[in-house]
């Protein structure tokens, strides 16, 4: 009977033989990932630095955050694969949208678990 596994050593030889595709995917998805991350965590933070300042644009961003929160984002890769016209664009855009959420959250309850008197302070030292 032919074994389920391959022997380990075939495992080391395919290892060092595909060493510099591995090299170069490993390269690729790293920065697929950096891209999202960055473009996640920025959008993520001016969001929930507005939403946390501003009232009005928390009244229109709020439900949006309500909608998408719950939706974990391997449920939206069908639609992305749709929507988007190559497989690195839907990826950047699952990535920073899964990013994008918690630090947008994270980023409206700081801003709003601030005191209104240390907004005073600044004001009164100049900023």
């Amino acid at each position: 009977p032919v074994p389920f596994f391959a022997p380990p050593q075939a495992l080391i030889e395919v290892l060092h033989d595909d060493w510099p595709r591995l090299l170069d995917s490993l390269l690729h998805s790293l920065g697929l990932l950096g891209l999202g991350v960055l473009l996640g965590t920025s959008s993520g933070f001016i969001t929930g630095l507005a939403i946390g300042w501003s009232q009005r644009i928390g009244y229109w961003v709020h439900p949006v955050l309500r909608l998408l929160g719950p939706v974990p984002s391997t449920a939206l890769l069908p639609l992305c694969l749709f929507i988007f016209p190559s497989s690195f664009g839907a990826s950047v855009f699952l990535i920073a949208l899964s990013t994008w959420f918690p630090v947008t959250v994270l980023t409206w309850s700081a801003v709003m678990g601030i005191d209104k008197a240390w907004y005073d302070v600044a004001r009164t030292l100049g900023a």
